[in-house]
């Protein structure tokens, strides 16, 4: 797992885990684009669901797709400051996929599904650890084979 940030002793950190889609498609990849920036499709897993249903859910919510999910890349935690929650520590773990037709409306109207090229997306997101994630899928990695290449 990777860690981004450092943990402040004698903080109390309100700990979240997600789960993210991470889709590219000819040099390009796709966001939702929300009033505070541009991030990967997912969000947080509900307290009984598997990765695979908090996509779905989370994927129907913000663009009203269908996906295909693919093999896990990787996942991340961060320590960082949220807006509105104070100290936050988000565990997120990144799958590989596609997104498909729209089958619904998007529930979440202040979320567009956008695609951004690889690059401009790297340099626009709003979370560090989900720009890792596109990078990592955008060269055809996993954590464990970037792993592998930082051990030789």
């Amino acid at each position: 797992m990777r860690i981004f940030g450092e943990k402040k002793e004698g903080v109390r950190y309100l700990t979240r885990c997600g789960v993210y889609l991470v889709s590219v498609c000819n040099q390009k990849v796709a966001l939702v684009k929300t009033p505070l920036g541009y991030f990967l499709p997912g969000g947080g897993t509900e307290a009984t669901e598997s990765h695979s249903e908090t996509l779905i859910r989370e994927l129907l919510e913000e663009t009203g797709c269908q996906i295909t999910i693919g093999p896990y890349l990787g996942s991340a935690e961060s320590y960082t400051t949220h807006y509105r929650h104070g100290p936050f520590h988000p565990v997120q773990y990144y799958y590989a996929g596609m997104i498909g037709s729209m089958v619904r409306p998007a529930i979440e109207k202040d979320h567009a599904l956008v695609w951004l090229p690889v690059d401009e997306a790297l340099e626009q997101m709003f979370v560090p650890s989900q720009a890792w994630a596109v990078s990592l899928a955008a060269a055809n990695k996993t954590e464990a084979s970037e792993n592998a290449i930082h051990a030789s």
